[in-house]
């Protein structure tokens, strides 16, 4: 039994061990390490990275090395230059008004947190022409089963039986099949407007789901033969330009634009272990992929989505990494910046 005891405490110690070593030392040697904020320009057709914060202008740098103020991404920094009386007349040849420049101007974000993240089955439903301009609080919830949709109403917490079967059979009609695998919307009221819900079935087929005036209101899209979806991000920009991307089983990207039309581009990325940035305006899209080692970078023309441009930037690896290797090969670490589960896992030190 003291043999067994005894055991027991080394096992513990050993598991205590590395796990406590490896964050002391890396609290002792890390290094600190920044990105400059790049984007692609449409003015000189090249990225341009953040050098300087200083003074009145920022300085931006091309690959070249080159300097450029901040009117070198005149859409990006449309009010600092209005403010200035400082825009740009004509812009890669065309005029653009400033309504124009700032409903075109989008950000969308993914982390592997968010991806990977645990979430209740259970979604909003927006009224998405609400009587007023303004999206209201939710009244009803929808819960997934295996068979069907369960629709709540909120105020009660009591099943909302002639929406759930209105839903359930307007699906049915336009060929649905249960379970739904992916579910994507946004239930935020702080939005220009609602589209609801992106979903895919059982068969991997894509569905555009909403309520209008209190009805569900429903899609079939057609995707090419062979497209495995695997994620989906509703947008819901200003512009209107797009109703979601989307990544399949390859980490290939893809535009749902307003037409239905499903756009691959030459983008790819593992939104499961890699974070996503896209920053776009009326004429590009910046997209920028990057994990531990790295960013990737594609400039997309807007609406052909055509590739512009391509960059790499490596990031340096720490000395005090490199020994670390040898020093502490296993760690034990029990929480992960690609998911926000808490439990033990054993990693390599890097």
């Amino acid at each position: 039994m003291r043999k067994l005891g005894n055991l027991y405490l080394s096992i513990i110690g050993v598991l205590l061990a590395i796990w406590l070593l490896p964050r002391l030392y890396y609290i002792i040697t890390a290094e600190s390490y920044s990105t400059p904020f790049t984007l692609y320009s449409c003015t000189i057709g090249d990225f341009v990275s953040l050098k300087d914060r200083a003074g009145k202008d920022f300085v931006f740098n091309d690959t070249q090395g080159r300097e450029y103020g901040d009117s070198v991404l005149p859409f990006f920094y449309y009010r600092v230059l209005s403010s200035r009386n400082n825009v740009p007349e004509v812009i890669n040849g065309k005029q653009f008004t400033g309504e124009e420049i700032e409903r075109n101007n989008i950000i969308f974000s993914s982390t592997p947190r968010e991806v990977n993240s645990e979430t209740p089955n259970v979604y909003m439903l927006l009224e998405s022409n609400p009587p007023r301009l303004e999206l209201e609080d939710a009244e009803y919830a929808m819960v997934t089963r295996k068979d069907r949709f369960k629709v709540v109403e909120i105020a009660t917490n009591k099943c909302a039986e002639m929406l759930e079967t209105a839903l359930n059979e307007a699906l049915d009609s336009i060929g649905f099949k249960f379970p739904a695998k992916i579910v994507s919307g946004n239930p935020s009221t702080r939005k220009a407007y609602d589209e609801g819900y992106m979903l895919t079935d059982a068969d991997g087929k894509l569905f555009h789901l909403k309520l209008v005036d209190g009805k569900p209101w429903v899609e079939s899209i057609r995707t090419d033969n062979g497209l495995d979806i695997k994620h989906v991000f509703i947008t819901e920009n200003d512009n209107k330009a797009s109703l979601a991307y989307i990544f399949d089983s390859e980490n290939r990207f893809y535009v749902l634009d307003s037409l239905r039309r499903i756009i691959r581009t030459d983008v790819v990325a593992d939104v499961t272990k890699q974070e996503i940035l896209l920053v776009g305006d009326v004429l590009n899209y910046t997209i920028r992929v990057s994990d531990s080692h790295g960013e990737d970078f594609w400039a997309l023309e807007t609406g052909s989505l055509k590739t512009l441009k391509t960059m790499r930037r490596d990031y340096p690896e720490p000395e005090s990494i490199n020994l670390s290797k040898y020093i502490f090969p296993v760690r034990l670490v029990l929480n992960s910046s690609l998911d926000t589960s808490i439990k033990p896992r054993f990693k390599v030190f890097s």
